[in-house]
């Protein structure tokens, strides 16, 4: 839905593991300038990092060990919430973060 300077709402991002990882598992998302990281949620253990020059910030986040132990094959997925702030100085528009995988064997899913 719609938001506006001052809002704080919540979103989320899956990690899929199609079977039991062998490391831990970590991803960054990136927050578009006007949006502001507040919060977390467990899992994961998030360290934000903001961008003078570009006002982006940079969520990295580490899940440990992820996969479905009691079914092998069977995929599980982690979800981690985030609670961001639209800034008071954000102009109209479509903002749109950019999660990826950066050490682990899974995949971010919308």
């Amino acid at each position: 839905g719609s938001r506006e300077p001052g809002d704080e709402f919540y979103y989320k991002i899956g990690i899929q593991a199609n079977s039991v990882t062998s490391q831990a598992v970590s991803f960054v998302d990136t927050l578009p300038k006007g949006i502001d990281f507040v919060s977390a949620v467990y899992p994961a253990t998030i360290t934000p990092t903001k961008n003078a020059t570009t006002g982006e910030t940079t969520l990295k986040g580490t899940l440990g060990i992820i996969g479905n132990t009691a079914k092998a094959g069977a995929a599980e997925i982690v979800y981690v919430r985030f609670k961001v702030k639209v800034a008071t100085t954000a102009t109209p528009g479509n903002y749109v973060n950019k999660a990826s995988i950066i050490n682990g064997t899974a995949t971010p899913i919308a």
